[in-house]
């Protein structure tokens, strides 16, 4: 065996190994997301769907049931570690749009239910509208600068024949640091 056909297969195997891992996280996703959603079923019956239409009620639903769904379709596709389908680099390209565009609108729904919390801030701090003025530029400033990320590292990304990135620029990393900032900040 020529040292080029073993450097091939150990890169095959390398290759087999991470798009397994990738399925298992998307097996254990799918079933912590069905879990959480069985057992509170009951109460979200009584308190959310029994309730009037609301934005707020529709933003909860996406909230809950978007990830939910998004997971449940990338498990069908990916439940063996391989799509098994293989794609151009454009498709890949506009299947990472499709990705980029349904996590940012799952990152925006929560971020806004979110908010409504901080307008019980404002109203603690007798409905002071610098405040509310602050906590509004900061969230525009958060969804702005998460979405030009998605914009300027999605033409950017690499695949491998399954459509899995291999490699993204440096800047991906910003957009999970603000995530990471701001999303737990919001909470408190």
């Amino acid at each position: 065996m020529s040292a080029a056909t073993n450097v091939l297969g150990q890169a095959a195997a390398q290759i087999l190994r991470e798009t397994q891992a990738v399925s298992y996280s998307e097996v254990s996703a799918v079933t912590l997301l069905t879990w959480d959603i069985l057992i509170t079923m009951s109460d979200e019956v009584e308190l959310i769907w029994n309730k009037h239409w609301t934005p707020a009620k529709g933003m909860y639903l996406a909230a809950r049931y978007l990830p939910w769904a998004f997971q449940l379709a990338l498990l069908a596709i990916n439940i063996d570690g391989t799509t098994g389908l293989h794609f151009t680099v454009e498709e890949c390209g506009k299947w990472m749009i499709v990705q980029a565009v349904i996590l940012q609108l799952i990152i925006t729904t929560v971020d806004i239910i979110l908010m409504t919390r901080e307008d019980t801030v404002y109203a603690l701090y007798n409905k002071n509208w610098r405040l509310l003025l602050i906590l509004a530029i900061f969230f525009l400033a958060e969804i702005s600068f998460l979405s030009y990320v998605l914009v300027q590292i999605t033409p950017r990304l690499t695949f491998n024949d399954n459509c899995f990135v291999t490699s993204s620029p440096p800047l991906f990393v910003a957009y999970w640091q603000v995530f990471r900032w701001n999303g737990p900040s919001r909470m408190f």
